[in-house]
């Protein structure tokens, strides 16, 4: 990552995006305390994330791309062990309740008791297993989430059921997710669309509308054209 800055607030959802190798996942990783920047800080709420990684660490939660729910236990088992391990404080049935209710957001109610099993044994499809994966944080107390490509390998239509999932989130949280090929219809689902290019430079921050208005102003610069964006 090269000379990157910006703020991200409260309520907004914002999409990474850039080639492969430009850094997507390193910054992830960097905001969820999990990469030490050499040079710079990372600041929540006034306070150094480096300095106060015990404290500010409960409130980040980072969703990798790879399943991190247990394919031998039931989709409902798997969110009872993750409310336990990130709310331990909280009396079984508030637990319940919680559960029953991130089932629901989820779409995953009817298939509560259903083995989460692996890719190849189809007890859950694709859209579903996105949806388990990321519920199992989504589950905590966290304010910041971070998504590590959670469209990957998915149709259209599963993509954008799991984004709507995850806008839910936005509405009183700071949301990251890295998109690899996102489509114009999946960026506009985001406030703020953040471009980082090779090297990991930033090349643009700011709303999809802006994106798009950006760089289509700086192709009619280098080709003469005057036309407005598509």
């Amino acid at each position: 990552l090269d000379g990157i800055s910006f703020t991200a607030r409260r309520g907004e959802m914002i999409c990474v995006m850039g080639p492969s190798g430009c850094g997507k996942s390193t910054l992830l990783r960097t905001l969820a305390g999990q990469l030490k920047p050499r040079i710079g800080e990372i600041i929540m709420n006034g306070f150094p994330l480096y300095g106060s990684l015990t404290q500010l660490t409960p409130y980040i939660a980072y969703i990798p791309q790879e399943d991190a729910f247990d394919p031998l236990l039931k989709v409902q088992e798997n969110l009872d062990f993750s409310v336990a391990v990130r709310v331990p404080h909280l009396p079984v049935e508030e637990r319940r309740k919680r559960v029953d209710a991130k089932l629901s957001e989820l779409g995953l109610n009817e298939m509560r008791h259903r083995l989460a099993g692996t890719p190849q044994q189809k007890f859950l499809s694709g859209g579903e297993r996105k949806r388990l994966n990321a519920g199992l944080d989504m589950i905590g107390i966290a304010d910041v989430y971070l998504f590590d490509e959670p469209t990957s390998g998915l149709s259209s239509k599963d993509s954008e059921h799991v984004l709507e999932i995850v806008r839910s989130l936005a509405r009183n949280k700071i949301v990251f997710a890295s998109i690899h090929q996102p489509s114009m219809k999946l960026i506009q689902m985001f406030d703020k669309a953040l471009l980082l290019d090779k090297g990991g430079k930033m090349a643009y921050f700011g709303s999809p509308q802006g994106m798009i208005e950006y760089f289509w102003e700086a192709y009619c610069e280098e080709t003469g054209q005057a036309d407005a964006p598509p």
